[in-house]
């Protein structure tokens, strides 16, 4: 790849999908509409501990949280909440700033689990069960308070198996019965408690993801921050909304990371007297950045 350059590009629309309404003055009832199937339930107990590659920068472990009550636009630019490898090397969203714009750049933090944590890290990602699955999606509960607009969190494991990964909607509801909800529940836990016991710093990547609006994107008046056009290449031709990802490394990913200190999520950035969004993070070691086509 030519430092400079996007390495991969995919340009991300958002529409919104309104129901189709009946015609006006029909007396025809809707047809009712058959509950979803249940989720498979767990296959059997699980295992005490997880079948590992060798390699200790393999990434065994990524929990991803959706976008839940904020734009799905700055759910592009975030990393993963936790991420884990082989080695014991944990990488995780530091704390972050509670003004509004908030920085541009999200806080990823990295250290070096001690070994006791990481055994236990391993052993609550094995009692979720995920190594018995391929991929398996729990919806919130309907049996109990429905919790509008909640995340949806997605644990991912990688083993020798292949990938594995299990999807939950609404963690946090009171309402969820099914055991590898309570399991992903302590991993967190634990993964909180080994993220306050680990010494990290603060994780600029060498590869830098950054995602380009692909029309005007202006912002509340107030908060509004313009900066001049920081990439080497023009932002997208096309009218339609959306955001386009690219990749960038080498000087040009250390260049921008040290732009993208400063910034906000109010900077526009002016091309040609056109204002574009940008939303962008370091790349962890293992992510090759921007969604396939």
């Amino acid at each position: 790849m030519r430092s400079g350059r996007a390495s991969r590009s995919a340009l991300v629309v958002f529409t919104i999908l309104l129901p189709f309404a009946g015609g006006c003055g029909s007396d025809d009832a809707p047809a009712p509409t058959a509950p979803p199937p249940p989720e498979p339930p767990p296959v059997g107990p699980p295992p005490d501990t997880l079948d590992l590659p060798d390699d200790p920068g393999h990434f065994f472990l990524e929990i991803w949280e959706g976008p839940g009550f904020v734009p799905i636009e700055y759910s592009l630019g975030r990393p993963p909440r936790y991420a884990v490898n082989v080695g014991g090397e944990l990488y995780h969203e530091g704390p972050t700033i509670q003004i509004f714009p908030g920085p541009l750049l999200p806080n990823i933090q990295v250290g070096q689990l001690l070994a006791e944590d990481l055994t236990e890290i391993i052993a609550a990602t094995a009692a979720t069960g995920i190594s018995q699955i391929g991929e398996v999606n729990v919806p919130q509960p309907t049996t109990g308070p429905v919790i509008a607009d909640a995340p949806t969190y997605e644990v991912v494991l990688r083993d020798r198996q292949g990938s594995h990964l299990l999807r939950i909607e609404a963690l946090g509801s009171v309402s969820h019965t099914d055991p590898r909800v309570i399991a992903v529940r302590e991993l967190m836990q634990r993964l909180d408690h080994a993220t306050a016991d680990t010494a990290a710093e603060v994780y600029l990547g060498e590869r830098v993801q950054v995602y380009v609006s692909v029309g005007p994107m202006p912002p509340e008046p107030s908060v509004l921050n313009e900066r001049p056009w920081p990439l080497p290449d023009p932002p997208p031709a096309d009218d339609e909304t959306g955001f386009e990802c690219r990749v960038y490394e080498g000087e040009v990913a250390a260049g921008l990371l040290e732009t993208f200190a400063g910034a906000n999520h109010g900077t526009r950035w002016n091309h040609q007297e056109t204002l574009h969004q940008l939303l962008a993070r370091s790349l962890l070691p293992h992510e090759e950045g921007c969604p396939g086509p």
